[in-house]
């Protein structure tokens, strides 16, 4: 991590806090980008800086009908995917007539509604209505769907797939266990997932610790502390004798 760029001298660049840096092939600029869409009618805008209103952070409710729908426009604490994976399902079921939206009245106050609480964390009014709860979005959208599990009965039918979807962690395999577009595979993605987690960290063997390696550490550590403790005794003795 460094400080900001103060300037560049061909290869070098030069930072803020008067570190330099030489022989740089390349530079990426990461500025981030503003979400407007100038192409878009000017009915979709919510203000003079071309944020678009977005029911669920996907559908524009001032739409006569929902032909529209915009994906991955938000910003979460969990991984965006599965959230648009979510979004793209919900939406083509909605545009294909198998789910409807509320009306735009309801659609409105729900908008509001969320920026409203997400003022609380996020008092940046942009932020606010981008900002999504990962967890209960994802069974927001997975509900309208059908596709969001039903831990109790999870639990009933099947504990092992119960107890880890309910203790987590959150992936998009739980939301193919059953409903439109469910996968057979599923069970045993989730049944395994942890030890996809684990793979990266194992690429290279670690021999276990001996019994007598072990024994000798425990060792030096007590004794260390023994020895410690001694030195803090000394200390404080002669301060008690001089009170006393």
């Amino acid at each position: 991590m460094k400080s900001n760029v103060q300037k560049f001298q061909g290869s070098t660049v030069v930072f803020d806090d008067g570190t330099v840096e030489e022989k740089i092939d390349a530079v990426i600029f990461c500025t981030g980008y503003d979400y407007k869409f100038p192409f878009l009618p000017a009915s979709l805008s919510s203000g003079s800086d071309g944020d678009v209103r977005l029911y669920r952070r996907v559908f524009p409710p001032s739409l006569e009908r929902p032909t529209l729908a915009i994906m991955g426009l938000l910003q979460t604490k969990g991984s965006i995917m599965p959230a648009v994976e979510l979004q793209a399902r919900w939406a083509t079921r909605v545009i294909a007539g198998l789910n409807h939206l509320p009306p735009a009245e309801k659609m409105d106050k729900i908008i509001e509604r969320d920026i409203k609480a997400n003022l609380k964390s996020y008092p940046c009014p942009k932020m606010a209505a981008l900002q999504v709860d990962y967890i209960p979005y994802l069974d927001t959208i997975a509900k309208d769907v059908g596709i969001c599990p039903n831990i109790a009965w999870l639990l009933l039918r099947d504990p092992a797939v119960g107890l880890r979807v309910f203790f987590g962690p959150c992936t998009p395999y739980q939301f193919r266990l059953s409903g439109p577009g469910h996968w057979k595979g599923a069970r045993q993605a989730i049944l395994t997932q942890w030890d996809r987690v684990a793979k990266p960290m194992k690429t290279r063997p670690i021999p276990e610790p001996s019994a007598s390696g072990l024994f000798f550490w425990l060792g030096l550590s007590g004794g260390a502390a023994v020895i410690f403790a001694l030195m803090a005794m000394q200390k404080k003795i002669p301060l008690f004798l001089n009170i006393d």
